[in-house]
């Protein structure tokens, strides 16, 4: 379990700061300020969006079936 840990978690890490980098390179191309927001130059914001993404609400249609609806937004 603890070698799965190890390995996940500096992935993940790699990823979020991947996605900034991402971020800040397409905002430098199209000469808009990226995400420097949160944080010292934006270093944070891998963080805020992790936040924003668990605690982010799943919303259902009253008219929409459940099942049909909660299985396909989850794939």
């Amino acid at each position: 379990m603890t070698k799965i840990v190890a390995l996940v978690v500096p992935l993940l890490l790699c990823v979020a700061y991947l996605t900034l980098w991402e971020r800040k390179a397409i905002g430098w191309t199209q000469i808009r300020p990226g995400p420097n927001r949160v944080g010292p130059f934006g270093l944070l914001q891998p963080i805020a969006d992790a936040v924003k993404l668990i605690f982010k609400e799943i919303i259902v249609p009253t008219a929409a079936n459940r099942g049909l609806f909660s299985s396909s937004a989850r794939s």
